[in-house]
């Protein structure tokens, strides 16, 4: 089993800090993973399309998040059952979800920016998950920040990103049902230790591989303008109980796959 993170408000105002606890609704117990599966290019390879989905299927997630994947129907078509995938078109966020357990009954996204970087939009989008079992809900977000070292003239830097992050935040502190958020963050400055990420554990969020290791890992493999590090993250909502949390030790990949269980407990 896996692991999962929880979110706290990243707002300047402690009282806009996640604080209460949502309604008493017990939960089975969710696995989710957070990938991002190389974009379009490298999916435009059949046998890389082909691993990213025996990965994916590997990993036996209830919901995995996905970042660049805006040709999502094609590379995915070959899905076994249970598994179902939801896209909306346009974006290059999309879901992976276990449709014998889960139904998405609502869905939508948060604009966070527009070409702040010189690749377009960029999103947090959401669906709402009711579980077949006990219909208890939960909302999972899939997002992708922008790369703050691409280019000098680019708006995207630090400030920038944590300009996302409080909105994000903001938005999951109204949801009154549990909350998993996952994605490849850019977080070059200073990866799990920079600001960005401090700033969302400083607002409530708890890191699962940080309460599993403490010891920094690399999901990015890195290229010829940007370093390897960790940029993908998952986080949920409290309170929440933490399984387990793994990174992936190969991927077809150049990001890792990030997998955790997590199960929300009854108050």
């Amino acid at each position: 089993m896996r692991h999962l993170v929880v979110l706290g408000c990243l707002l300047a105002c402690s009282a806009c800090a996640i604080t209460e606890p949502w309604p008493a609704q017990p939960i089975a117990s969710l696995t989710v993973t957070t990938f991002n599966v190389a974009g379009d290019a490298a999916l435009a390879d059949p046998r890389v399309a082909r691993a990213i989905t025996v990965e994916l299927v590997g990993l036996a997630p209830d919901v995995a998040l996905l970042q660049e994947c805006a040709a999502c129907e094609r590379v995915l078509a070959t899905l076994p059952a249970p598994y179902a995938l939801f896209h909306r078109a346009g974006s290059e966020l999309a879901f992976v979800y276990d449709a014998s357990r889960w139904d998405v009954v609502a869905d939508g996204a948060l604009r966070l920016g527009n070409d702040d970087d010189g690749w377009g939009r960029r999103e947090a989008r959401w669906i709402e998950l009711l579980s077949r079992d006990d219909d208890a809900p939960v909302v999972a977000y899939s997002t992708h920040f922008c790369v703050p070292i691409r280019s000098a003239d680019d708006p995207c830097d630090t400030d920038r990103q944590l300009a996302y992050a409080r909105r994000v935040v903001a938005q999951l502190g109204r949801r009154d049902v549990p909350v998993v958020l996952g994605g490849d963050l850019n977080v070059f400055d200073g990866f799990a230790a920079g600001p960005v990420v401090a700033a969302l554990e400083a607002g409530g969020l708890v890191d699962p591989l940080r309460a599993v290791d403490a010891a920094a890992t690399a999901t990015f493999e890195g290229n010829a303008w940007a370093p390897p590090g960790r940029l993908d993250y998952l986080f949920a909502t409290p309170p929440v109980e933490i399984l387990a949390a793994s990174i992936a030790t190969a991927s077809a990949s150049d990001h890792l796959p990030v997998t955790a269980t997590l199960a929300f407990p009854a108050r």
